[in-house]
């Protein structure tokens, strides 16, 4: 058996001299049987005198058979013999003389361990290794054990399954002679070679292959350690970031299974959605690696499934096995597709994290009662494995949800948040598949809207004086100063800049227009201020003068901005405090039933709120929650009328609010608009809401001028 089937550097031999004399102690055993079989097998032993020199013809241990037999039970038991998987060959050489029944059925099967899948590379080092130590050992005196265990599959060919098998190998009865006189190595090497234990170079320099024959016997063991090696294999693999979910990763998680239980037919499902919604088939699972298809499963009614494995698995929250699905009585249309696919055995299991219920793990067989209560507790070991990845893997597509949601549609409402969501998973689904992504719309409809608006009463006309008085005292400044220049210099340019300024006065005096303010900041920075800065420059212009001017902008923005300022603070102010109210308030209004808020700034506070039974998916619309929302509407707008009304002795200007409700009684539809990732009216008849919402601020009262906000 070509267990280690590279160059081996160092000569070998095999010889039995250590077992000899071990043997030979076994003669003062305590125990009389073993000291007289000792005796016994020395006395054979002296009519055979080639047994006790190297050996180097493979005859000798034909012929002898019988006698190396009864010499071998002094280091390996009847009942290891009858059990174990074990053989014996000279040192690190490939043939065996001694084997066991177990050892020679791997063998016999044709899957040895000579196909095995190993990394002689490796392996060879490894021998190496142990044989550098043996050199260590017996020729430096040095106790310094060098255990070897390898772990090796093993094809099963009745299953195609793979069997762990760890290879322990004893060198115990193996001895090393020196072919030459050995080096001589000081305390200071040795250590060298025992701390670089694993540099060959280094060894192959102080040790030479060639200098040193190893003789003697090694015992070979193989235990069965395929649990063990599978369930570390099942771990490790689930610990990868897409282990539940990839179509790679999946089919070897099924075969890691398989090799668990032996049982090559074996299949492996993970479904992951949230098992605590009674409504949870019309959510849609999160994860799908179910032994259903999922289109086929989504088309299952509640009432239809009602009662099946999953269910019942449910609300036991613990295993449950079925033998046969064709003896049980009461299948669902579930179990029936379990059928049709040829799966009569089926074991479901909970993936429980932290007492929720994240989904199922699924075990099926085609053949009856290969699954039972023996496989639950071989479960045990690795299914909070299974469930740390479940919760991970769902994590994980929050995540890729959240992501795909700002991508797609930027921040969402949390109250129409799951309808991003299901479209981003199977969005998700659809890319992990390799299908065609579809864009599919976000409309809901038949929801009633409420819309209110807080204004700054008479805020452009506010806003227009803010800067017409602001425009007037940056004219005074430059007329002043230039004024000063004047008297000391008399340009003609200077008595035309003055008088462009004061055609500038006279143009705002009543009214500012649209385009004013521009022409006269441009009038400013082109031709007023640089000519300051050159009468500046020639001390045509006091110093105090040229400081009182530039004194008077606002550093930032270089213009005089006292009453535009004034404005803008007072209307951040009001708004503000209205947007922070508003936000408290709404926060309690969706306790009482959820509902879509969005709220936005203009010169003073908007907002939009739809409610309906469309925009929810976990509760039952009723019209009494509108009444009571238009109710909480009402109110709110009046404490909003209050609070800007105190607000008023602080603001640096003193603005007034006006509050304004639309009502409509009809419900609309609304879809969410992806290139202006924001909700508008759907349809042509429900563009006529938005159309009144947006004129409505501008109406007059009627039989008057006077606007309504």
């Amino acid at each position: 058996m070509d267990l280690l089937h590279q160059s081996f550097p160092f000569r070998t031999r095999l010889s039995f001299e250590s077992l000899i004399a071990y043997i030979q102690q076994k003669q003062s055993d305590t125990n009389t049987a073993v000291a007289r079989l000792a005796t016994e097998t020395l006395r054979k032993l002296e009519k055979v005198p080639a047994l006790h020199r190297p050996i180097d013809d493979p005859s000798l241990l034909e012929e002898q058979r019988e006698l190396i037999d009864l010499m071998m039970t002094f280091v390996v038991s009847p009942n290891e013999l009858d059990q174990d998987i074990l053989a014996a060959s000279a040192p690190f050489e490939v043939e065996t003389f001694f084997s066991s029944q177990a050892w020679d059925a791997i063998n016999d099967s044709g899957q040895g361990l000579n196909n095995v899948e190993v990394n002689w590379e490796e392996m060879l080092k490894m021998k190496i290794m142990q044989a550098n130590h043996l050199v260590l050992h017996h020729i430096y005196g040095q106790e310094y054990p060098c255990s070897m265990e390898v772990v090796v599959p093993v094809r099963e060919p009745a299953t195609g399954l793979n069997k762990y098998y760890r290879i322990d190998i004893n060198s115990q009865l193996a001895t090393v002679k020196a072919l030459k006189k050995p080096r001589n190595l000081s305390p200071e090497e040795i250590q060298l070679l025992k701390s670089e234990f694993l540099d060959l170079g280094l060894w192959q320099q102080y040790i030479p292959y060639e200098d040193f024959e190893i003789q003697g016997i090694i015992i070979l063991k193989l235990t069965d350690v395929t649990d063990w090696e599978v369930e570390s294999a099942i771990k490790y693999q689930l610990l990868r970031k897409d282990a539940l979910s990839s179509d790679v990763q999946f089919p070897q998680l099924e075969r890691n299974i398989q090799e668990l239980f032996q049982l090559p037919d074996l299949r492996l499902g993970v479904v992951l959605f949230d098992l605590e919604k009674k409504a949870s088939g019309e959510m849609g699972p999160k994860i799908w690696n179910s032994l259903i298809n999922q289109e086929t499963f989504l088309q299952y009614n509640m009432k239809e499934i009602e009662g099946c494995v999953y269910h019942r698995m449910m609300e036991q929250r613990s295993p449950l096995v079925v033998d046969d699905l064709k003896q049980r009585e009461d299948n669902t249309v579930v179990e029936e597709t379990f059928i049709r696919q040829g799966l009569r055995n089926v074991l479901m299991a909970p993936l429980e994290y932290e007492g929720n219920c994240l989904g199922s793990l699924e075990l099926a067989s085609p053949h009856p009662g290969e699954l039972n209560n023996r496989t639950i507790l071989k479960l045990e070991s690795i299914m909070p494995v299974f469930s740390l990845a479940a919760k991970r893997s769902l994590e994980e597509l929050d995540h890729e949800v959240q992501a795909q949601i700002k991508e797609d549609y930027t921040a969402l409402h949390p109250a129409v948040e799951w309808r991003f969501q299901e479209v981003a998973a199977r969005k998700i689904d659809q890319k992990r598949n390799g299908l065609p992504i579809e864009a599919e719309p976000i409309v809901f409809k038949d929801v009633y809207p409420l819309y209110g608006l807080s204004d700054i009463r008479g805020s452009t006309a506010a806003r227009n004086r803010a800067i017409q008085i602001d425009l007037q005292e940056q004219m005074a400044l430059a007329k002043a100063v230039l004024s000063q220049a004047y008297e000391k210099k008399p340009l003609p340019i200077i008595q035309e800049v003055i008088f462009r300024l004061e055609k500038f006065e006279r143009a705002i005096e009543k009214n500012i227009g649209s385009g004013d303010e521009l022409n006269i900041l441009f009038y400013f920075e082109q031709t007023v201020e640089p000519l300051l800065r050159h009468f500046q420059e020639i001390q045509l212009l006091p110093p105090p003068a040229f400081k009182r001017y530039f004194d008077a902008l606002d550093p930032e923005l270089g213009i005089v901005y006292n009453q535009r300022k004034a404005f803008e603070n007072s209307v951040t102010l009001i708004n503000e405090t209205v947007a922070t109210f508003l936000d408290e308030q709404e926060q309690q209004a969706q306790a009482l039933f959820p509902h879509y808020y969005e709220r936005y700034k203009t010169d003073g506070i908007e907002y939009n709120i739809y409610i309906g039974q469309s925009l929810v998916n976990q509760h039952t619309f009723n019209p009494i929650y509108l009444r009571n929302l238009r109710l909480w509407q009402l109110s709110i707008t009046g404490r909003i009328a209050q609070l800007t009304h105190s607000l008023k002795p602080s603001l640096p200007l003193p603005l007034e609010t006006a509050q304004l409700i639309l009502v409509h009684s009809t419900p609309i539809a609304i879809r969410f608009r992806e290139d202006e990732k924001q909700f508008d009216v759907d349809g042509a008849y429900n563009i006529r809401y938005e159309i009144v919402k947006k004129r409505i601020d501008k109406a007059t009262i009627k039989g008057s001028r006077e606007r309504l906000t």
